[in-house]
């Protein structure tokens, strides 16, 4: 051969070689996260400032945070912040670290579960005022000069760019506040605009409380008449006088080192910093504002640093006692342990920086009211509510479900307008237990890492003209059994018998919002053991608000299935009208239309089933021996798919959604649209990939039998064992023995079995004879609906087993309704002792 010849053979394979590696290699999307991917981000404007500002601002340098779950950053090795906001932007007081040297680093997590640490980055606080603050060593100097500006990094990959809803900014004099979407970060803006669907076409500035340092606009000198609080320690300050104004003059605001060291105001007081008023518990006092005084006003304060780390569980920083008729604006409250508000009756919160506590945004908790709720007529408007729930409650205490940007508890009447909810560590709002005549309107709500709205076993609400985008990730992939919604409705709906002044309706209207690129879109659930008087309700004591008493009373029995109360209505006569109906909190009358609906699943890190459904389901067991007969789980899905008034119209959607039904089995829209389920009418259905085959319904294991025997079991005259000896594809098979005459059988240990859709499949296993003569064996193939009803069978026989591999299959067609498909194996034939060996089974879609 001629040397052309052979160089362009060898360039032909070196470019085929080339091909093959570039198939090999995972997509940017699949890319790992890792040391080499990821740095910390510190521009040397940072290390200058810190010397007169007290705290070190940094970020993350990253090629692409589409596989970023969350960042945490040690300081001297203990966790300080956390965050899942690109470019994950962070400031880390060090003004009370002492002089010497200290170190910071930041943890990256993804969505594998998997964590690396970035480089160390060491630096030294010299001695004396206004210390200087230095880089320590070479590799240190080099993360400073390898660093770019903050605003430099928005032009990065990753998702943080300019004028998108997914970049973020800070503003270094807000020590923190963070700003992001829509390109609003330039301050404009004056007059935001709705999309013709309702909700606002990009995020308005006025929403942008953080960066945009109204809190720090209080009036420069004392108001008429107000007492002047000075900077320094205010403890032994009396700050109880009723009808007081008290002026928080420049500067820090200190309350000794007393635990319960706070104010305490007296009622019509108020409250109002200077420019530059920071009121700072320092770690050592829990809480700032308290008492049972009403009508206080505390406006234009930063509050910071109460709780002594891991306080305040459940507790306030801010109307620790939710006060009435409080007035709570122009707040910046951050890095506070709990909740940085309590809200209480007519009480208002606006205006305000939420930002970066230890549980909660914003919480509230009034003792239960006999006949009535315990919080009445709240507002909350106008306010950025972000990066809360920085001590991560729920894995301290499992399923507490006690964290988020804020919980509302016990409310009659509630007006949440307006507010920029984004990046908490856990849902956006949640609203949970008998919470009646809410209004979610005109809300950005955006990378919160569980649900942008939970409403749960609550009545009467509106979720209008809202953008809610991107949340749940790092939920969806933590808990794969369920769906993670952007909007979650859990044993909720709207009752005629409750007030609806506020929210407009007596049905449960989720109406004119943009969901876009969350993890799955709305969830409608029931759970059936769940109902009042029941230990498979968390809200032990509460009762739905249509018995008496609604307080269930002690003596308590928390022991599951027992009631809690053996003498309660909601026990002694749950068999019978109206205690049937009353003690359930039901999701009825779920009205969902008008809104657009967008999914894109090379955005979104899907995994497991739900990725991209809307949901219609219910969970459950029937293992609550006097619940009556009519909290069946099957009785509850049926009533919850079709005889509640839940129904979704006239909505728009782009992108590859699907449904899902009764225990959760997943549907497509077609079947979605018509009979039984008959959803979406007048709706669009646009810009959708058709559904992509199942090339087999069976998981691995169950298929190829090489991690395990998967789902197979022995059902009669047979014992199954995964083996080494025979193998049809990679290195096992299931190998069967007889263990006795007259025929034997094998079956899925999984009942009703495994998920499906109707429609045309190909069928097949293969087999071939060990020891013995077994001449034959056949499939047998269930498909049941979703409450296990069989609805056909199909037989897959192989006849003239030899020792040699043969393959049976099949053309079948699952029917209409099919959610399940279940296996059988059997024969008529061999004898104790005799072995076959099985290997790949299918159950596919036919293409």
């Amino acid at each position: 051969m001629k040397k052309a010849g052979i160089a362009i053979l060898v360039a032909s394979v070196l470019a085929l070689v080339g091909w093959i590696v570039f198939l090999l290699m995972p997509s940017a999307k699949e890319q790992p996260v890792s040391s080499q991917s990821v740095t910390l981000n510190i521009p040397e404007a940072s290390m200058e400032q810190a010397k007169e500002r007290g705290f070190i601002e940094l970020s993350l340098g990253f090629e692409d945070a589409s596989r970023i779950k969350r960042v945490e950053y040690l300081l001297d090795g203990k966790v300080v912040t956390k965050t899942i906001e690109p470019p994950y932007k962070v400031s880390i007081t060090i003004s009370q670290l002492e002089p010497g040297e200290h170190t910071l680093q930041a943890v990256v997590y993804d969505f594998d579960g998997k964590s690396f640490k970035t480089k160390l980055f060491t630096f030294t606080i010299a001695a004396g005022e206004n210390p200087a603050v230095t880089p320590t060593n070479e590799e240190s100097e080099q993360i400073i000069q390898q660093s770019v500006s903050f605003e430099s990094q928005r032009s990065r990959r990753g998702g943080v760019t300019v004028g998108s809803a997914t970049g973020a900014t800070t503003n270094p004099a807000t020590g923190g506040g963070t700003s992001s979407g829509g390109g609003n970060n330039n301050g404009g803006d004056p007059a935001p605009v709705r999309t013709a669907g309702g909700w606002w076409e990009t995020l308005p500035v006025s929403m942008q409380v953080c960066s945009s340092n109204a809190w720090n606009g209080g009036p420069s000198a004392a108001p008429a008449g107000a007492v002047t609080v000075p900077a320094g320690n205010n403890l032994g300050f009396d700050f109880s006088q009723p009808n007081t104004t008290y002026w928080f003059a420049p500067g820090e605001h200190t309350l000794g080192t007393g635990e319960f060291a706070q104010i305490v105001p007296g009622n019509n007081s108020t409250f109002i910093g200077a420019p530059g008023a920071i009121l700072d518990g320092k770690n050592f006092n829990k809480y700032a504002f308290s008492g049972s005084a009403s009508n206080v006003r505390i406006a234009y304060l930063e509050i910071r640093n109460f709780g002594r780390g891991l306080d305040n569980n459940n507790e306030g920083v801010i109307n620790h006692d939710s006060g009435t008729g409080w007035l709570m604006e122009y707040l910046y409250a951050h890095h506070n342990d709990g909740a940085a508000v309590f809200i209480g009756s007519e009480n208002t919160v606006q205006y305000s920086c939420l930002k970066d506590n230890g549980q909660y945004g914003f919480s509230m908790y009034k003792p239960q009211v006999e006949g009535d709720f315990a919080i009445k007529d709240i507002t909350l408007r106008n306010n950025e509510i972000s990066g809360n729930n920085q001590d991560d409650w729920e894995s301290r205490e499992v399923g507490c479900g006690c964290t988020g940007g804020g919980k509302f508890w016990d409310v009659l009447g509630a007006r949440v307008t307006n507010n920029y909810v984004h990046d908490n560590l856990s849902t956006g709002l949640w609203a949970d237990t008998n919470d009646t005549d809410f209004l979610f309107d005109s809300n950005w709500i955006e990378h919160n890492s569980g649900e942008g709205i939970w409403y749960e076993i609550s009545y009467n609400a509106t979720i209008s003209r809202n953008v809610i985008k991107r949340n749940a990730w790092a939920t969806g992939n933590s808990n794969q059994g369920s769906p993670a919604p952007a909007i979650y409705i859990s044993e909720s709906g709207g009752d005629s018998r409750l007030p609806s002044a506020v929210s407009g309706s007596t049905n449960l209207q989720i109406k004119n919002n943009l969901l876009e690129d969350n993890f799955s879109g709305i969830s409608i659930f029931e759970n059936s053991n769940r109902f009042c008087n029941s230990n498979g309700n968390t809200s032990k004591t509460y009762c739905t608000p249509f018995v008496s008493p609604v307080i269930i009373p002690s003596p308590y029995n928390y022991t599951y299935p027992n009631p809690i109360n053996s003498t309660h209505p909601c026990y002694t006569n749950v068999g019978s009208a109206p205690y049937t109906t009353d003690c359930r909190w039901s999701s009825q009358n779920v009205q969902v239309f008008n809104n657009e609906f967008r999914f894109d699943d090379s955005v979104v890190p899907c995994a497991g089933t739900y990725c991209g459904v809307h949901a219609l389901f219910a969970t459950g067991d029937n293992n609550i021996p006097w619940a009556p007969a009519a909290y069946n789980i099957a009785t509850i899905q049926n009533k919850i798919m079709f005889g509640a008034n839940n129904k979704f119209f006239n909505n728009a959607y782009f992108g590859d959604w699907r449904f899902a039904k009764g225990y959760g089995e997943k549907i497509y829209y077609n079947e979605w649209k018509t009979a039984p389920f008959s959803q979406d009418a007048g709706s669009t259905f646009a810009g959708a990939t058709s559904p992509p085959p199942v090339e087999n319904a069976l998981d691995t294991d169950t298929a190829t039998i090489e991690g395990s025997t998967g789902k197979w079991s022995g059902w009669y005259s047979a014992s199954i064992a995964r083996s080494s000896l025979e193998a049809h594809s990679g290195s096992n098979s299931l190998q069967v023995t007889v263990t006795g005459g007259g025929g034997w059988a094998l079956e899925l240990n999984n009942y009703p079995g495994f998920d499906a859709i109707a429609g045309s499949k190909t069928v097949s296993f293969w087999a071939k004879q060990g020891s013995g003569t077994i001449t034959n064996a056949t499939l047998r193939v269930r498909w049941r609906d979703g409450g296990g009803t069989l609805l056909q069978t199909d037989l897959v026989p192989l006849a003239s087993l030899s020792t040699s591999w043969q393959q049976a299959t099949a053309s079948v067609s699952a029917p209409a309704g099919t959610a399940k498909v279940f296996l059988e194996l059997y024969s008529n034939s061999g004898s104790t002792g005799n072995t076959l060996y099985l290997d790949d089974f299918k159950v596919g879609d036919e293409i």
